[in-house]
């Protein structure tokens, strides 16, 4: 942050690739800005359905599964 304040960082490995999105948060956040400002989340895998959602609608997988990670997401920015 204190080279590229103002840049948006796009951060991969939240989600299937289990990083710290707290840590993540604390680290990439604008100074005096909320904390999910200047971050971008990718995880597209952890959203994508898997086997074991054989049979159930498609957007409605990718759905549940967008509400749990942006739960944790904000439970993470809160800690953050």
């Amino acid at each position: 942050r204190e080279i590229a304040p103002e840049v948006p960082f796009l951060v991969p490995g939240v989600g299937a690739q289990g990083g710290d999105a707290e840590a993540t948060l604390r680290a990439g956040r604008q100074h005096g800005v909320d904390a999910f400002s200047g971050v971008l989340f990718h995880a597209t895998r952890s959203l994508l359905p898997t086997a074991k959602d054989a049979g159930r609608d498609v957007v409605e997988v990718i759905r549940a599964k967008t509400d749990v990670l942006c739960a944790q997401l904000r439970a993470a920015g809160a800690a953050a």
